[in-house]
């Protein structure tokens, strides 16, 4: 099951444009250090197999979710 999702995340990589690696990166640095450790929590978690159905994975996803639309608006909001 790792094997599959490393591969389907390595021919997203390939298929995604250089844009989308650069606006992830702007995001990356927009936000705050609380917002960047929801979104490493999310990640380590799912890294160690955590899977939909685990007691943290709704908490997780939804505080990972919060800190990118945040970011996100904050870039929005700078560009303007």
């Amino acid at each position: 099951m790792k094997a599959l999702a490393r591969r389907i995340s390595n021919l997203e990589i390939r298929i995604k444009p250089k844009e989308t690696k650069q606006n992830l990166d702007r995001e990356i640095a927009a936000m705050t250090k609380i917002e960047r450790n929801a979104l490493r929590d999310f990640l380590l978690f799912l890294k160690d197999g955590g899977q939909p159905g685990d007691a943290a994975f709704d908490n997780l996803k939804l505080a990972a979710e919060e800190a990118v639309y945040r970011a996100r608006e904050r870039l929005r909001f700078k560009d303007k």
